[in-house]
């Protein structure tokens, strides 16, 4: 007698949907007060931490039923019809969804609002100040709460791609282990707002001629475990530097330090292999004051301008 084919239920992922997968272009702003400011139905009272949290346990459950999930078409060999139609579906969706968050001028909008917001024709009175003021700590949340989305959106995409399996039925699903951790890993401060960073990041590095990959090729060398390399167009002077001022708020401190893992996955000009050199530190700055000056401006409007508070 053939084994039932498993079911999948979609309580889960539709609890998770409605965390995380659309923008509320509409939010909230209230200053009287500003507690009662609302994102989703969210209100700053619960906070973005209260927010995330919620968001991190159901997402949770919703991975672990994904494992039972995998293991029940595993056992009635219903890899290829049933599960993996399921989660390429859900990534599909989700790519989707990470598409609109990217390309959304009002989620720059609200960055802009929680730093420069100003009322029209202002009378200088303390209750003005106090408005203007509870303004942006609302247009603050609602850009930290779509940041949280964004990050779990990505976070989703890469936790199940391991599960699509390959042409003869497996899971890829790869098993933990103990090697070295050879990879670069963001503060976790930096997390939420990883995405808008290395998007401006890459669009200015392309720009200026230092790198010529995708937006998603430049993200997977940072966010990834097993990014393939790409390849750096200039000296290695700059890159160093780079890496240097990213590990001051970006990215973690860790062995092997930053500088090794750089020269794993960014290689030399078009020769497509790893600078060859003795020493990978940063040593010193660069002669070449032009591109001193073009690199704190790449790191104050991404890495400060998202990581420092208003």
């Amino acid at each position: 007698m053939d084994k039932a084919i498993p079911k999948y239920n979609d309580a889960l992922e539709l609890q998770l949907n409605a965390l995380i997968s659309k923008l509320d272009e509409k939010p909230v702003v209230c200053t009287s007060p500003v507690e009662a400011s609302s994102y989703l139905g969210i209100t700053l009272m619960e906070s973005e931490e209260g927010y995330q949290q919620r968001v991190e346990r159901v997402y949770s459950e919703f991975i672990d039923y994904l494992d039972s999930f995998t293991k029940e078409c595993i056992s009635t060999n219903n890899v290829q019809v049933v599960l993996t139609t399921t989660i390429s579906r859900i990534i599909s969706y989700y790519k989707s969804s990470e598409y609109t968050f990217t390309h959304s001028p009002v989620r720059m909008d609200w960055k802009n609002q929680a730093k420069f917001f100003l009322l029209p024709n202002p009378s200088g009175d303390f209750n003005v100040d106090k408005e203007i003021k509870y303004t942006r700590e609302a247009y603050k949340f609602f850009h930290r709460v779509s940041s949280i989305q964004l990050y779990f959106i990505i976070k989703l995409q890469d936790d199940l791609a391991p599960y699509i399996t390959d042409g003869g039925g497996n899971i890829t699903k790869p098993q933990t282990g103990t090697e070295e951790e050879f990879f670069f890993s963001i503060q976790p401060d930096a997390k939420m707002h990883s995405h808008d960073i290395l998007q401006y990041i890459h669009k200015r590095l392309k720009e200026e001629g230092y790198i010529n990959c995708t937006l998603p090729q430049f993200r997977q060398v940072f966010m990834t475990k097993e990014p393939e390399p790409i390849v750096w167009l200039k000296e290695y002077i700059h890159l160093s530097y780079l890496i240097k001022h990213m590990g001051k708020k970006f990215l973690d401190q860790k062995s092997p330090n930053n500088y090794v893992i750089a020269h794993k996955f960014f290689h030399e000009k078009q020769i497509g292999v790893p600078f060859i050199r003795q020493n990978l530190n940063h040593d010193h700055d660069s002669k070449n004051k032009s591109a001193v000056k073009l690199f704190d401006s790449i790191l104050r409007n991404s890495i400060d301008f998202y990581l420092t508070e208003s």
